[in-house]
């Protein structure tokens, strides 16, 4: 027990680098976007990645995906505003392809900011349902 919590513990620690090809702008940003969220979420563990975009002055974007059995939340971090809109567009997408495979998407947050580095400017927005606390 002790092995595997060091395990998803490395995992965290130390993020997977991915790269998106297709432009942000392009329509299939989303189709790409998704299958490398889909692919990190169907490891069955927590999984933080790094995504670099093209064009990459817009990256790189953070990703951090918590994996219960079948359930998934997900923060996307960004700190381009145009990034952040290509996200939430993909979200329809993101949930289908994750349902494929047996995942429920939960609380999906879209961000300018980690949570640790938030301060009165950071923005965060989520994608149905809405489970964010704030104390």
């Amino acid at each position: 027990m002790q092995n595997s919590a060091a395990n998803v513990a490395s995992a965290v620690a130390q993020p997977v680098q991915i790269t998106i090809n297709t432009a942000v702008t392009q329509d299939k940003w989303a189709d790409e976007f998704s299958q490398k969220i889909t692919w990190l979420a169907s490891s069955n563990k927590d999984q933080t990645a790094e995504l670099h975009l093209n064009p990459p002055q817009l990256g790189p974007m953070d990703v951090v995906i918590k994996v219960s059995g079948d359930q998934a939340t997900a923060l996307f971090t960004s700190p381009h505003a145009a990034v952040r809109d290509a996200i939430e567009q993909a979200m329809p997408r993101l949930r289908d392809m994750l349902a494929d495979n047996g995942i429920m998407l939960g609380n999906a947050t879209v961000s300018d900011q980690a949570p640790r580095d938030q301060g009165q400017s950071g923005t965060q927005r989520a994608t149905a349902p809405f489970n964010q606390r704030y104390p």
